[in-house]
């Protein structure tokens, strides 16, 4: 079981042991072009994105423990909250979300489309999308602390 804490404007995921499961990495910002009264939406995105976080992070510890089930239903539990925010980020963040689309279509055919399923596949796309999405993450904090 994953939570998420904030602190100072970062976003930390642990695990129940405390064992964080989001490496620090050095990202780069993308100016959103975001108007100074824009900050509840690129608050209601950061949440959202934090919460798609939690779902890739879950799924990845369900693969890592070999439980695709869980994985599975993580990952689609994941892309009901991309389809919420999917257009916003494209607007956003073409060049992102060009990329992340395709992460996305790799987890997908790994995890739903193969039998047995691609673990390995699927824990690489996994893996992508959780970079990506943390690089809109940094962005966002930058936008609105």
């Amino acid at each position: 079981m994953l939570q998420v804490c904030r602190r100072g404007g970062r976003v930390a995921l642990l695990t129940a042991l405390g064992i964080a499961l989001v490496p620090a990495v050095a990202l780069a910002q993308v100016d959103t072009g975001a108007a100074p009264g824009d900050t509840t939406a690129l608050q209601e995105i950061h949440g959202q994105v934090d919460l798609m976080l939690v779902h890739l992070n879950d799924a990845l510890f369900a693969l890592s423990g070999g439980d695709v089930r869980i994985a599975r239903l993580q990952f689609k539990q994941f892309f009901d909250n991309w389809d919420d925010v999917e257009d916003e980020l494209q607007v956003r963040y073409p060049e992102q979300h060009d990329a992340l689309d395709l992460e996305i279509e790799r987890a997908e055919i790994a995890l739903l489309h193969r039998m047995p399923e691609d673990t390995d596949m699927a824990r690489m796309a996994l893996r992508n999308l959780r970079t990506g999405l943390l690089e809109i993450v940094h962005d966002l904090e930058a936008h609105t602390d």
